[in-house]
């Protein structure tokens, strides 16, 4: 189990019972933080989430608009290969 030192702070208060000043400090941030937090402690993880699914769509979507360029590519060049594409312009 990883430890912080907040935890370890806690485990090794002394045996006279004698709470060092930081932890006081420290454990009193970690409670106010708990409670502004309440229940919005999933936020950061349905942001993540959100924000992975919106990229996934993206990319699929990029995908998608390359294999179409690069069919529609293939097929110019393949017209051009055979002659019925001409791609020099003519005089005017």
């Amino acid at each position: 189990m990883a430890e912080d030192k907040l935890i370890r702070g806690v485990r090794h208060i002394r045996p006279e019972k004698l709470v060092p000043l930081w932890l006081t400090l420290a454990v009193q941030t970690f409670v106010k933080i708990q409670h502004i937090l309440d229940n919005g402690m999933d936020r950061g993880l349905t942001g993540l989430e959100e924000e992975t699914q919106r990229i996934e769509s993206m990319v699929k979507q990029n995908l998608e608009f390359h294999k179409i360029c690069a069919s529609s590519t293939g097929q110019l060049m393949m017209m051009e290969a055979s002659g019925t594409y001409n791609t020099a312009r003519t005089p005017e």
